[in-house]
């Protein structure tokens, strides 16, 4: 039996899933995602952490049927591992897990730079400009966000939003890595030379230099990151099961709204 949470009316919200459309339900389940995406991304639900549909549902406020649909998703994401129904991971990465993502990522990240210089504008190059300039001074909590909206950038420019998604979808999903060995999080001029290889290329409207740029970008990233994640193997540092399987702080209830 699914276990309901009150809004503090006192109204039961299960009764209220309900009783609403099934679009809105959908809303719910969606907010419920963003809202767990946010926290894996940020790193706040560390991988490992295991999620129980009970737990999170009273966090949040909601029933259990937009949990596990949001359960879902982040698992068609590559988000979260497990069944939705018995309770669901934090992915935790492997290198062949990650190297999976890393080829992946750059072909469709080298297609959709090459696309973005065909439609990049004055004003888009003036904006990652300006994000290149702070980026060189921003710290390392600053720094990963900024790279981030550095990329997005780019990939808005992209008249496909379905590559868009998956894009968005496997850097999502990078983050676990990232996470993992707390790696390319700050400045490096190595990095800062490279984004603005990209961005020349993208100025002179070169399809096929703006994608080799990218690809050069991303090569380097991964290499950095593979090698990382390979000497955390051989240094055979593990975290037990158990440990890893912890239960991170969640959402207070009343952060997704009805």
């Amino acid at each position: 039996m699914e276990r309901e949470a009150s809004d503090g009316s006192g109204m039961r919200l299960g009764a209220l899933t309900a009783a609403v459309p099934k679009a809105r339900r959908l809303r719910r389940a969606d907010a419920v995602a963003e809202e767990l995406r946010a926290r894996i991304v940020s790193g706040a639900l560390p991988t490992g952490t295991r999620l129980l549909q009970a737990e999170v549902a009273k966090s949040l406020g909601v029933s259990t049927t937009p949990v596990r649909e949001a359960f879902v998703t982040l698992q068609r994401q590559g988000l979260l591992s497990g069944d939705a129904h018995r309770g669901v991971i934090v992915f935790r990465p492997s290198i062949e897990d990650l190297r999976e993502n890393i080829a992946m990522r750059s072909a469709l990240e080298v297609l959709a730079t090459e696309q973005a210089a065909d439609h990049i504008t004055r004003t888009d190059l003036d904006a990652l400009d300006a994000l290149l300039a702070t980026m060189a001074s921003a710290d390392a909590s600053d720094y990963a966000r900024l790279n981030r909206e550095f990329h997005v950038r780019i990939y808005a420019l992209v008249r496909w939003p379905r590559l868009v998604m998956i894009i968005e979808q496997l850097r999502d999903a990078s983050t676990a890595y990232m996470n993992l060995v707390a790696a390319g999080t700050g400045f490096s001029a190595d990095r800062h030379q490279e984004h603005v290889a990209i961005v020349e290329a993208l100025r002179a409207r070169a399809p096929a230099e703006a994608g080799a740029a990218m690809r050069a970008h991303l090569a380097h990233a991964g290499q950095i990151l593979l090698a990382q994640m390979s000497d955390l193997t051989n240094r055979a540092v593990e975290i037990a099961p158990d440990s890893l399987q912890h239960r991170a702080a969640l959402p207070k209830a009343g952060d997704i709204r009805n």
